[in-house]
C-alpha cells in the first residue's frame, strides 16, 4: 500500500522545486541521505507531530475492482521549511519566491493545495499546507550560511479503502399498468412494458 504521507512530502517539494527551479535537486525532506554533502542553496522540509482529526466517512473516487476510497478526517500538524542560503541577497531573493507561492493560490490566498497522484491504490487526492510564520536565522553567518524557516500547518486527508463495494452502473426504470402483471426481468422487454435508461444528468431515453 502506498505510504501517504511520504507521498504527500515528495509531492510538496516537487510543487517547490517547479516554482523555485533554483532549489531544484536541493530539497530534502527530513534528514538527507548517509554521506550527502550538503550544497548551498537548499531547502529542508521538517514534519512534526501530526494529530488525527476524525470526521464522518465521506466517498471520494471509486477504483477498479468494486474499490471505494473514504476520507475519514485529516491528519493536521505543524511543518517547517527551512532554506539555505550563501548569502542574504540570496536567502531573500528565495524565502520571498516560496513566500509568493503560498500566497498565488487564486480562492484562499497563503493555502497551498499539492495534489498526490503517486497513490494508486487510493486515487489521486490534495493536501493542504497553510502558511503560519517565518523566522530569520543569522546564528552561521561567518559559516556563509544564511536560513530562514518558514512554518505551515499541514493538512493530509486520512483515506482507507473498502473493498468489495459495487455501484450502480446502468439504471433501468420499466413503466406498466397499475392493473397490469407483476413485473419481472422476463416481462421488461419492449413492447410487453416500456422500458427506459435514467442517465446521469436525470435525463431519460428509450431502452435499447
Amino acid at each position: 500500500m502506498c505510504v501517504v504521507r511520504t507521498s504527500v512530502w515528495d509531492a510538496l517539494a516537487a510543487a517547490i522545486a517547479c516554482a523555485i527551479p533554483e532549489l531544484d535537486g536541493h530539497i530534502c525532506v527530513d534528514v538527507a541521505p548517509a554521506g550527502e554533502v550538503e550544497e548551498i542553496p537548499n531547502l529542508t522540509i521538517e514534519p512534526g507531530k501530526l494529530v488525527y482529526d476524525p470526521n464522518q466517512a465521506l466517498e471520494m473516487a471509486v477504483l477498479p475492482g468494486a474499490r471505494v476510497v473514504y476520507s475519514v478526517g485529516a491528519f493536521e500538524g505543524p511543518v517547517a521549511i527551512s532554506i539555505v542560503a550563501a548569502n542574504v541577497g540570496e536567502r531573500e531573493t528565495l524565502t520571498g519566491k516560496l513566500i509568493d507561492l503560498f500566497l498565488s493560490t487564486p480562492l484562499r490566498p497563503g493555502v497551498l493545495m499539492v495534489p498526490v497522484t503517486s497513490c494508486p491504490d487510493l486515487g489521486a487526492f490534495a493536501a493542504a499546507f497553510e502558511l503560519d510564520d517565518d523566522e530569520t536565522n543569522n546564528g552561521r553567518a561567518f559559516d556563509r550560511r544564511y536560513e530562514h524557516r518558514i512554518a505551515v500547518n499541514a493538512v493530509i486527508p486520512a483515506l482507507t479503502t473498502r473493498r468489495g463495494v459495487y455501484t450502480i452502473q446502468q439504471l433501468r426504470l420499466g413503466i406498466a399498468p397499475v392493473d397490469g402483471p407483476p413485473i419481472t426481468s422476463a416481462t421488461m422487454v419492449p413492447p410487453a412494458v416500456e422500458v427506459i435508461t435514467i442517465h446521469e444528468d436525470g435525463t431519460f431515453s428509450p431502452y435499447p
